[in-house]
């Protein structure tokens, strides 16, 4: 193979990694930084964190490229440089080995990078991808040093003598290199062998170490494996938990296929995405974290009511404390009942995803019949039976929250479904502590809300557990407004 054709594709990949080494140092010096879990973005701070950590590294190998780039031609003959400046090349080729203080760089960046994985799942293949290509780093620079045995050899015969014909290219060369190194670290078959002593002695070390590297590889990948089963474990002990329990307490077969047939639709309850609750850890977060995690998940659900989304920025505190008590999550597999018809509740439903279906009885609460909601009256001629499809955020039973409150319909899921509890309780006292403006404002709306749902009953329209259209509650929002700005010319005016 001849040496210029190799010269040339380094020198040309060399300058296009000078290029983008450069531009990286310029990217860390306006990225920002994390600072105890902050991001900075100050560019004093980021480029005093660089300068402390890989600042000098990565100048180091820059210039070395840069100077090699510089002060030695493209297919320069080696004849026609001085011993000096020979010397001089090499030494700065040598600072090139520099380069793989990258690795531990960009094993740092996988890290970080692995943070963002959300799903266990996905997090175990990502780990057996990142050693699958630690392998193939490996392989490539056994590749390369096992080009460079024959490459320099010239008093012995080589392999590339004996296997490369002369019109073989770098590429040709590189991936027969490459081939050669991957059937070390497997059962695998390759018509390259040594040709000389150098050669075998290299070829016996890297069997020796492929052996280990290859051993912990495949440890690695069972242990995986085993990761994987293991997450559905609880799953196939819970069913032949179930089928024992038929088996010994005589259950019927009718019902023991129905209550199956219930757990099969229902197994996504252990895939359910993990609540708040499930994670024991967060019990021993500082109570500050605990806060802020609250609000990044449940604010954005306040904001879906069109009473808070016009309220929120009012009092972001006082919404904040709601987020970190007053909120629970709870899951439901299919034809599971969230919750019954006349059952007291001081809780307000909020639908996070899944098909979930309400109804409820048009005459249910008709005062000249004055019937309660039964199975048995499905079936009347009279009784009209209202289903609901019910989105994702929408707010069920927000009455409870001004006044008591039983639920007046049924609400079903239909699919796994997520949803979130807000405890009525908890809001009225956290507003009562709280106090301030938005807490005078809201006692205004919970009057005039039940005045609205007092004044829907009048006029023969159903009362029940969805919520208020949006042009009501800013009906509502602006009554109570103007009552609130009334009271205040009053208060000043009694007070002259």
């Amino acid at each position: 193979i001849r040496p210029w054709r190799v010269s040339s594709f380094l020198e040309s990949l060399a300058k296009a990694f000078l290029v983008f080494w450069i531009c990286d140092m310029f990217v860390s010096c306006i990225t920002g930084v994390d600072v105890q879990g902050v991001i900075d973005l100050r560019m004093k701070v980021i480029v005093n964190k660089y300068a402390k950590s890989w600042l000098l590294p990565d100048a180091t190998i820059v210039l070395g490229d840069l100077l090699l780039v510089l002060f030695v031609p493209d297919g320069e003959p080696a004849a026609t440089a001085s011993t000096q400046t020979m010397r001089f090349t090499r030494a700065i080729r040598l600072l090139r080995l520099l380069r793989l203080l990258r690795l531990y760089k960009a094993t740092a960046a996988a890290s970080f990078l692995m943070n963002y994985v959300r799903t266990p799942t996905l997090l175990i293949v990502s780990q057996m991808l990142r050693i699958l290509v630690v392998i193939l780093f490996m392989n490539h620079y056994i590749a390369c040093a096992w080009c460079a045995t024959a490459y320099f050899n010239i008093s012995q015969t080589t392999w590339i003598q004996a296997y490369m014909d002369d019109s073989a290219s770098f590429v040709d060369l590189y991936l027969s290199s490459l081939h050669w190194s991957l059937t070390q670290f497997s059962p695998a078959t390759n018509n390259i062998g040594p040709q000389n002593v150098s050669e075998r002695t290299f070829a016996a070390v890297v069997v020796i170490f492929a052996m280990i590297v290859f051993s912990s590889f495949v440890s690695s990948i069972t242990n995986f494996m085993n990761q994987l089963r293991i997450m559905n474990e609880k799953i196939i002990a819970d069913e032949m938990k179930l089928k024992t329990f038929f088996s010994r307490r005589h259950v019927s077969a009718e019902l023991a296929s129905r209550i199956q047939q219930l757990f099969k639709r229902g197994k996504g309850v252990h895939l359910k995405r993990p609540h708040v609750q499930d994670i024991p850890f967060f019990k021993d977060i500082p109570e500050s974290l605990k806060i802020h995690l609250h609000s990044e998940l449940y604010m954005h659900h306040l904001s879906e009511m069109p009473l808070f989304a016009k309220v929120l920025h009012l009092d972001v505190v006082l919404f904040s404390k709601v987020c970190h008590h007053s909120f629970q999550e709870r899951f439901y597999p299919p034809s599971f009942e969230v919750f019954l018809d006349g059952k007291p509740t001081n809780h307000v439903v909020i639908t996070v995803n899944g098909d979930l279906e309400y109804s409820w009885m048009k005459t249910a609460w008709d005062v000249s019949k004055n019937k309660k909601f039964s199975r048995n009256a499905i079936s009347a001629p009279d009784e009209r039976l209202t289903l609901a499809t019910v989105q994702p955020g929408t707010w069920l039973s927000h009455a409870s929250i001004w006044s008591e409150w039983d639920h007046r319909g049924l609400l079903v899921s239909h699919s796994p479904s997520e949803i979130i509890l807000m405890d009525s309780f908890s809001f009225s006292n956290i507003c009562q502590e709280h106090g301030g403006q938005i807490y005078s404002l809201l006692k205004r709306v919970a009057v005039l809300a039940v005045g609205h749902l007092e004044a829907m009953h009048m006029m023969g329209e159903a009362v029940t557990d969805l919520p208020i259209d949006a042009p009501a509650w800013e009906s509502i929002l602006q009554r109570a407004q103007a009552l609130q700005r009334m009271r205040s010319v009053l208060g000043s005016l009694g007070g002259k």
